[in-house]
């Protein structure tokens, strides 16, 4: 039992913690609560949807319709791919990060709404 109360090998056995003990635990290590996450800052939420590897391979294959249209400037239509692409991965990520955001605003509501 380690001086705890607790058996380990038979859980109804077991007498839990002295209200002494229980005073003494608390006074050293404080109440038994899950500390909440950190917070991103705004902005690096918002990175992170850019470094997302689909928005990557998107963005990759824009640069990519830009050099084929260096290469070739009769082939207008790399150069408006390219600029469609870039467009996709801009409204992607900003309309997700509006949602992640306006998620976890609702989620602190409701955490709020708790008891504690």
């Amino acid at each position: 039992t380690l001086g705890t109360g607790i058996d380990i090998v038979d859980a109804a056995q077991s007498t839990g913690l002295t209200s002494a003990d229980a005073a003494k635990r608390l006074a050293d290590y404080g109440p038994n609560v899950l500390a909440p996450p950190r917070q991103r800052p705004w902005y690096v939420q918002l990175a992170l949807n850019f470094t997302d590897k689909f928005m990557m391979l998107l963005t990759a294959a824009g640069i990519l319709c830009h050099v084929a249209f260096a290469l070739d400037t009769a082939q207008r239509e790399n150069l408006y791919f390219g600029l469609a692409l870039y467009v996709i991965v801009i409204l992607t990520c900003l309309i997700t990060f509006y949602q992640e955001r306006s998620s976890a605003s609702t989620l602190g509501a409701i955490k709020k709404l708790m008891p504690t």
